[in-house]
């Protein structure tokens, strides 16, 4: 019977990979059976169509003339010249008409053809494969992705796999004038960037040569009324989130909406300061008389203040309220910023606050005075003033003493405080 050889090139392309290339089928078979098919020419590559490799041929016979009927054609792609692993193989019924046909290899996954150096085997009917295998080599635009390049699809999985199992990047991006990588997501609870790293390493490690905000290592912005612009999530019995800083500035600097200014700060030795300020309330219960001997007396009310009568002993009364405050709080001094008075006179035109005093203890012994205030307080209904302090504690000096003056005509009326708020800062942002 006659000798058949293949002596068109075949042809083919991996759509799913943009993979261009050329290989060649330029050795023929040894002799064999008159079936027998032998290689003549190149293999090519064309144009990408959908998931499948197109292959493309002619069949002749041993003295040139073109074959017609049905021959089976297998295909295989390997990881190596010789032996190796067989990533995928096809065997297709091919129709040859003037000894030209058409196959295509559709057995190939996305992840067969991962970027690596592979080879085609062909063989005809049962012939044995043809040797050499032919090496596939790309062409330009394999090297790299057209400029605007845009991989489309709709999968549940991944549209682009990228891997690298040296001690390389497995993704390098670079941008002069812009965002290197730009990630973005519209589904609900998805990141527009996620990483993961299941060896022990970083997950996402971000890195900059800027300065200030304006060359962060990384950003976050979330852009809805109620978005979250970070979350840190761990099942770990370490941190979630571990700042560091080998420099002089400080861990972590928090911003708010009123023209850039520090509204949290945690310091490199471990203080903290915040522009929220923070409140403690003493009752009115806490008064004291000036003397153990003095005959003033008060009735303590279900709220926690104090009804105050001068006593048996005519003249004006002296009462205390001893104060004591975290004079550091988070390793940031805290400034003592103003206070608060709540009161009430049963009738201010004959018992009322004639004067109002706050020091800091210095020692033992003595005492800096902070306010002095010497405004009459007649207020017949419930009501408060406040005063200006705005004296820094520390943690030699954190007890304050306050103490009113109050007047009363008899025994016959009485001045009711509710107490004291003290308002404190513990920040040095503004």
């Amino acid at each position: 019977m006659e000798r058949k050889r293949i002596l068109k090139g075949v042809v083919f392309l991996v759509a799913a990979l943009v993979l261009a290339g050329a290989v060649g089928l330029t050795l023929a078979q040894g002799p064999g059976e008159d079936d027998d098919v032998l290689p003549q020419g190149d293999v090519g590559v064309a144009t990408a169509m959908d998931d499948v490799i197109p292959i493309q041929g002619r069949l002749l016979d041993r003295n040139g003339n073109p074959i017609n009927g049905t021959r089976t054609v297998t295909m295989t792609l390997y990881d190596a010249a010789t032996g190796g692993t067989a990533l995928c193989t096809d065997a297709d019924p091919v129709t040859a008409v003037n000894g030209l046909f058409n196959a295509y290899m559709d057995t190939c996954e996305a992840s067969d053809l991962n970027g690596r150096q592979v080879w085609l085997g062909i063989k005809v009917g049962s012939d044995a494969e043809m040797t050499p295998r032919q090496p596939i080599f790309a062409v330009p635009y394999a090297w790299s992705l057209r400029p605007r390049a845009v991989i489309s699809e709709s999968l549940s999985g991944a549209v682009l796999n990228v891997f690298n199992h040296g001690s390389g990047w497995g993704l390098d991006a670079y941008s002069k004038g812009h965002d290197a990588v730009h990630g973005r997501s519209d589904a609900n609870n998805h990141a527009g960037v996620s990483g993961e790293n299941s060896g022990g390493g970083i997950g996402v490690y971000a890195w900059s040569a800027g300065a200030g905000l304006s060359g962060p290592a990384m950003k976050a912005v979330a852009g809805g009324a109620s978005g979250i612009a970070l979350h840190a999530g761990a099942n770990s019995s370490d941190a979630s989130v571990v700042i560091s800083n080998d420099g002089a500035g400080p861990l972590l600097e928090g911003f708010g909406g009123d023209g850039g200014e520090d509204e949290i700060r945690i310091n490199n030795n471990g203080s903290i300061e915040t522009k929220a300020d923070s409140y403690v309330f003493i009752p009115g219960t806490q008064i004291i008389k000036n003397l153990s001997s003095d005959t003033t007396r008060w009735d303590v009310q279900q709220n926690g203040s104090v009804q105050i009568w001068r006593g048996s002993e005519p003249g004006s009364k002296t009462v205390y309220l001893s104060i004591v405050l975290p004079a550091v709080l988070y390793g940031q001094p805290v400034d003592v910023e103003n206070i608060t008075v709540y009161y009430k006179c049963q009738d201010g035109s004959k018992a009322y606050i004639t004067s109002t005093f706050l020091a800091k203890q210095t020692s033992a012994d003595d005492w800096a005075t902070l306010v002095s205030d010497h405004t009459d307080r007649k207020s017949n209904t419930a009501t408060s003033y406040t005063l200006t302090v705005n004296n820094a504690l520390s943690a030699n000096q954190g007890i304050l003493g306050m103490w009113f003056n109050l007047q009363f005509p008899d025994d016959s009326t009485y001045i009711q405080l509710g107490g004291v708020r003290i308002q404190l800062g513990h920040h040095s942002l503004y």
